[in-house]
């Protein structure tokens, strides 16, 4: 499936839906998901050096790339300008591609999103948990892409077909991945849209025109 390997960078609101996301996307196509909440809980506990683990996270993305190995790259940290900058440079150095994954939301409904987590499902045993102060704290120094950032928009509320499929695009567009990749997820290429359903219910007549 894989051309070129690349980074996605989850950027977004907490509660947006990239962990649930990036975990359904790495499952299907075998990608590495880095989750910056589950290696800081993991390797460094109750520890709150936020550079020493960013700085794990960096060297890990680093490492893979070099090996060839496309990742998704889920961290909080995604919402600062210099931190994509890093992430764009380090893929660069490791002949990669790096594309930013923005999803966006209403902040009320990310923030109920937060007040309803369970340690008990999957995407949610690693969370933070946020109280309203850091979460407007967060939003008030998220710096959104630039247009001069490699980015697709998906939509926090959609189901993880479309954003899966709107993310499948972008790498097509990109020459990241293979056109059967693309056509076995059913999204549509641009030339190849059949305007005309091909329905097996609909039956024809033929008709003479005198």
């Amino acid at each position: 499936m894989i051309k070129k390997p690349f980074i996605l960078t989850l950027f977004g609101f907490p509660g947006a839906g990239k962990t649930s996301f990036a975990r359904q996307f790495c499952e299907e196509f075998g990608l590495v998901h880095l989750q910056e909440d589950k290696l800081s809980q993991e390797f460094f506990g109750s520890s709150s050096d936020e550079k020493l683990q960013q700085k794990a996270m960096h060297y890990l993305a680093g490492e893979l790339l070099r090996c060839g190995l496309p990742i998704v790259y889920d961290s909080s940290k995604s919402t600062k300008t210099r931190a994509r900058k890093a992430l764009k440079q380090l893929a660069a150095h490791n002949k990669a591609i790096s594309i930013v994954v923005w999803f966006q939301i209403d902040p009320d409904t990310a923030y109920a999103r937060l007040q309803h987590r369970d340690r008990r499902k999957i995407d949610d045993k690693y969370a933070k948990a946020y109280t309203d102060e850091t979460f407007q704290n967060i939003l008030s120094g998220q710096q959104n892409p630039k247009p001069d950032e490699n980015y697709a928009v998906i939509s926090g509320k959609h189901t993880y077909r479309s954003q899966r499929n709107a993310v499948l695009k972008r790498l097509f567009d990109l020459n990241l991945v293979e056109a059967s990749q693309v056509s076995n997820s059913n999204v549509v290429k641009p030339g190849l849209v059949n305007l005309i359903p091909n329905r097996g219910d609909i039956k024809r007549r033929n008709i003479s025109i005198r």
